[in-house]
C-alpha cells in the first residue's frame, strides 16, 4: 500500500510517502505562512522523487485538528480534493491522537497531550493506554494554562506528558494530584501520521468521518458581529 501523508497544522510543512510501513521519502519545510501555496507543489515534488504519481496512491492521510481555521481548511480541502479525484482511501486524523500513538511504546498507562494553541491558549487531550491500544479519557479542548490542572487532576496516578507545549506546563508548576513524567515525544511529522493511518486502515476503522473541531472560532465570525 502506497501512502501519502502531510501535515500543515504545525510550524513545519511535513510530507512523507510510505510503501506499507517503509518510508520512501520525507520532507519538512519551515514556511508556516506559505503552507497553502507550497503544499500541492511539494506533494508533486515528493511523488517525482519516489518515481510515482497520483494514480499510484492507495491512501491519503492528514491531520485536520486541532489547529487554526486556515490550516485546518487547507488540509481538509486538499485531502478531499485528492480523494474525489483519485478515488483512494482517506484518513482525516486528530493530531493529539497521532502524538499519543507515537508515545505508546513508552509503557505509560496515561498519556496527556498539550500543544500550543497560541494567543495564550493550549490544546489538551488525554488517553488511557491498555494492551497497546488507546482510549480517549479527555477529548481535545482548548484552554488557558492555569485551567490545565483541572484536566490533569482527573488522573489518579502518574501521567506521561507530551506535546510542543510541555515545557510551558512544566514551568508553570501547576497544583496537581498526580506525578507528571516528561520523557515523551513532543513532535509529530508526516511519517507518524502515515503509520497511524495505516494502523487505522488495518483495523478497518474509517477515519474519514472525523468532524472538524474549530476549538477557537475563526476571526471572520468576530468581524460579522
Amino acid at each position: 500500500m502506497l501512502t501519502l501523508a502531510f501535515d500543515v497544522l504545525s510550524p513545519f510543512l511535513s510530507l512523507a510517502i510510505l510503501q506499507d510501513e517503509e518510508v520512501l521519502f520525507k520532507k519538512a519545510i519551515k514556511e508556516k505562512s506559505r503552507h497553502s501555496e507550497l503544499l500541492v507543489c511539494e506533494i508533486e515534488n515528493l511523488l517525482n522523487k519516489v518515481g510515482v504519481w497520483y494514480q499510484d496512491l492507495n491512501l491519503i492521510a492528514t491531520t485536520i485538528t486541532p489547529g487554526s481555521f486556515t490550516s485546518s481548511r487547507i488540509a481538509l480541502v486538499t485531502a478531499k480534493t485528492l480523494k474525489l479525484s483519485l478515488n483512494v482511501d482517506l484518513a482525516l486524523l486528530d493530531a493529539t491522537q497521532v502524538l499519543a500513538f507515537k508515545n505508546l511504546k513508552t509503557d505509560q498507562k496515561n498519556i496527556f497531550v498539550i500543544m500550543d494553541g497560541f494567543l495564550g491558549e493550549y490544546y489538551v487531550a488525554g488517553y488511557l493506554v491498555e494492551e497497546n491500544k488507546m482510549q480517549i479519557l479527555q477529548k481535545t479542548q482548548i484552554c488557558k494554562l492555569e485551567e490545565v490542572s483541572s484536566v490533569i487532576n482527573k488522573y489518579s496516578s502518574s501521567i506521561l506528558v507530551c506535546g510542543n507545549a510541555k515545557k510551558a506546563l512544566i514551568n508553570a508548576k501547576l497544583d496537581t494530584n498526580c506525578q507528571i513524567l516528561c520523557n515523551g515525544y513532543d513532535q509529530i511529522d508526516a511519517v507518524d501520521i502515515a503509520k497511524y493511518a495505516i494502523l487505522q486502515t488495518k483495523m478497518s476503522q474509517n477515519s474519514q468521518s472525523l468532524e472538524m473541531s474549530y476549538l477557537r472560532k475563526p476571526k471572520i465570525e468576530k468581524r460579522k458581529k
